[in-house]
């Protein structure tokens, strides 16, 4: 994605392609884990072949290492035997994700997602269980209440686990799938404030449109100057900082962050290319002076 795009005037439709692609780039990294999961696609095309897997703690099973637990407890859970089920039918749940992802099977996503509800049912207090739920139905797409439902299951992940930066930004894409700017800018800041590492082109432009969109430029640019004092010299920050004061009016500081830009040995071409492009649109609007 060209810098570019992500900082001038996007078009409400490729505005709205753009944060959803985002959204999903970073799901994607949410759910995958560094190991291919205890449900590999055959089993999971046998699964898919018994009767719809209910939401409850009592339910039958669909893979053996469920059945295991469930055998053990006398079909009566315990606390430690529920906890357990639900970390198996998180397993599961992402396993499900990932075969839906690679082979574009609905049913999975839908077994997937009962999944991930009985382990959050199971486990109500696990982050995980609601990170995944909420994942899920953010890749439903207009499925019904899918958008609010994602919503809801990020925040709880985030009630639980304030701390993590990578969900409030996952609960930050939610939010603007929903029209919601200044929840979703609350959430992009609170992140970052968290961890600056996770700065990235694909978090700064939605939050450029959010900070325009809603008239709180002046706090998007002492945001970037915060974030700029901690990461400094940081083409992408001092881009997005000289748009948003290019936006006031604020044509002297734009130049001088753009200018900043161009002689930056490792800034890339493109860039560069953008930071010109700017300040030739700042002496157009100085009247050519």
């Amino acid at each position: 994605m060209k810098t570019s795009l992500l900082l001038s005037g996007i078009p409400k439709i490729r505005s709205f392609i753009y944060i959803l692609a985002a959204f999903l780039t970073a799901a994607g990294a949410a759910i995958a884990p560094a190991e291919a999961g205890p449900a590999m696609p055959a089993a999971i095309s046998r699964a898919m072949e018994q009767p719809a897997l209910a939401g409850d703690a009592s339910l039958g099973s669909l893979f053996p290492d469920e059945l295991e637990i469930i055998s053990k407890s006398g079909g009566n859970l315990d606390q430690k035997a529920r906890l357990k089920l639900a970390a198996v039918r998180r397993d599961h749940a992402k396993a499900l994700f990932r075969f839906h992802r690679s082979r574009q099977r609905e049913d999975a996503l839908e077994l997937a997602l009962r999944y991930a509800n009985s382990a959050r049912e199971l486990d109500p207090s696990d982050p995980q269980g609601h990170l995944l739920a909420g994942i899920i139905y953010s890749e439903m797409g207009e499925y019904l209440f899918a958008g609010i439902k994602a919503v809801q299951s990020f925040e709880r992940a985030v009630t639980l686990a304030p701390g993590v930066p990578s969900t409030r930004i996952l609960l930050a894409f939610a939010y603007l799938k929903e029209n919601d700017r200044d929840d979703a800018l609350e959430q992009f800041e609170e992140a970052l404030r968290l961890d600056s590492s996770l700065v990235s082109p694909r978090i700064v432009g939605p939050m450029n449109l959010c900070y325009i969109a809603l008239g709180k430029t002046q706090i998007g640019e002492d945001f970037y100057r915060q974030l700029l004092a901690k990461r400094p010299e940081t083409p992408y920050l001092a881009l997005s900082r000289a748009v948003l004061l290019k936006h006031d009016r604020r044509l002297d500081e734009a130049r001088g962050e753009l200018n900043r830009v161009i002689g930056w040995r490792h800034a890339s071409g493109e860039d560069k290319r953008y930071a010109r492009e700017l300040l030739r649109k700042i002496v157009e609007m100085e009247g050519g002076r």
